[in-house]
């Protein structure tokens, strides 16, 4: 005797077990989504501890480079209607020029960096916030070229400025590059004076102009700092509740 095949039982079971496998699916899915973007908030909270750092050293840098163009600047105008062939006293402020580039690539980005290629960008829903990030990682960048360009003719700066001076000692002219480093030779407060040549006015101009580059450059990216702190303040206040 053939016995009939309960097709409707069959098919209702077919049914069940199917949603019940996309069903484990679904959720597992979801909690996928779920633990990704608690890791990207996660990441993003050490994104904006690492960008704080960052915003601190730009703001010694800033400030280094202000007093570095104030020095450089005081010395110019000491020097205005005063002939190149006259020797007059050394400024103070001379003394504060050092001709260095005070570098910001100590700033750190690694999390940053990692936090864009690892793809938890993706888990930011905030089209400006992920724009921001992505600037400030390119921006950071420029700026780290530019400081590397103008550090490679520092040196040489220095040594020709110095070299172009020529400081009276005991009252007798002596090229500085005979005497050795200006330090030695003189200080803050001493009676000393030098002629400044024409070549190397042009060298204190030009590193004025440096500077003043450096600082409008590392003051906008201090300000996307602090925009970029903003949103991403925004972003984890908005996730925490």
């Amino acid at each position: 005797m053939t016995r009939s095949i309960p097709w409707l039982r069959v098919s209702v079971e077919g049914v069940v077990i199917v949603g019940s496998i996309l069903l484990a699916f679904g959720i597992e899915a979801w909690w996928a989504r779920i633990e990704s973007h608690r890791n990207a908030l996660a990441e993003l909270g050490t994104v904006f501890e690492e960008v704080h750092e960052a915003r601190t050293q730009l703001q010694d840098v800033v400030r280094w480079r202000e007093r570095e163009r104030s020095a450089a600047l005081s010395v110019q105008a000491r020097l205005e209607g005063v002939s190149p062939d006259n020797p007059i006293a050394l400024p103070d402020t001379l003394f504060a020029l050092s001709f260095g580039m005070k570098l910001v690539t100590d700033a750190p980005t690694r999390a940053t960096d990692a936090f864009i290629t690892s793809g938890h960008i993706d888990e930011v829903e905030d089209f400006e916030l992920r724009q921001a990030l992505l600037s400030w990682t390119s921006s950071l960048t420029d700026l780290r070229d530019d400081e590397v360009r103008f550090g490679a003719v520092q040196d040489q700066l220095m040594e020709d400025f110095y070299d172009r001076m020529v400081i009276t000692v005991m009252g007798l002219l002596v090229p500085t590059f005979l005497a050795g480093p200006l330090a030695p030779v003189a200080s803050p407060g001493d009676e000393v004076l030098a002629e400044y040549p024409i070549r190397a006015r042009n060298f204190l101009a030009q590193w004025a102009g440096t500077l003043q580059l450096l600082s409008r450059e590392s003051s906008a990216l201090l300000g996307q700092a602090d925009e970029l702190i903003g949103l991403i303040e925004r972003e984890l206040s908005k996730s925490a509740t």
